[in-house]
């Protein structure tokens, strides 16, 4: 994790410094972090798959969290990469193909973290419960 977040600024200052500058929105940027949140969420997904332990991931707080946060980054980081391409078809055509998909992810995103409150609000009222 500490190496993501190293890795991480160095593309971030590497970018500010020598690639889009201070005055434009850093998308690459953005788009770094978006693939390195994905991949951490990859990397959990397979921790869980190979425990030894029956864990069920409808029920699982971290899954929806992990789910929600792949599924949002990973559309994030192609709509930044391709901002520019979306922009010249948008004057082209005048179809916005940026704002709905970016709703999408926003959608999906939150549902997930709702469903992820939601099963630990479960979580923890059945342990007080106990």
């Amino acid at each position: 994790m500490i190496t993501a977040t190293g890795i991480f600024l160095v593309l971030g200052l590497a970018n500010l410094f020598w690639g889009q500058g201070f005055w434009i929105y850093n998308y690459y940027s953005e788009s770094a972090g978006d693939l390195i949140l994905a991949f951490i969420c990859c990397a959990f997904f397979l921790r869980s798959l190979r425990a030894d332990t029956y864990h069920n991931f409808f029920s699982n707080e971290y899954f929806w969290l992990a789910n929600g946060l792949l599924f949002s980054s990973m559309g994030s980081s192609l709509l930044y990469l391709f901002l520019e391409e979306l922009g010249a078809y948008y004057q082209e055509t005048r179809i916005d193909v940026y704002g709905p998909v970016n709703s999408l992810l926003n959608v999906i995103f939150y549902v997930s973290l709702i469903i992820a409150f939601i099963c630990r609000w479960k979580t923890t009222r059945s342990l007080l419960e106990w």
